[in-house]
């Protein structure tokens, strides 16, 4: 994620764009402020972490958010 969004912000994007609202990604870039590359991004790592794209019922659960862990050396 290129702008570092925030939890709620991510969650706010997963529900736009499921398909119970079906906002389009410009759309929902105009919402939030974020890029249409971001919103992508956040939108298809849901569906990998198991976010159902057919269900009416919205069900966007933590594993969906949050950050993944980075690699490399930990900060001080």
């Amino acid at each position: 994620m290129a702008l570092n969004t925030d939890i709620a912000t991510r969650a706010l994007i997963i529900s736009l764009k499921s398909a119970s609202c079906s906002k389009t990604t410009a759309k929902i870039s105009t919402i939030t402020g974020v890029p249409k590359r971001t919103i992508q991004a956040i939108f298809s790592r849901a569906v990998k972490q198991g976010f159902d794209l057919n269900t009416t019922l919205i069900i966007v659960r933590d594993e969906y958010v949050i950050d993944t862990p980075r690699s490399g050396r930990l900060t001080k």
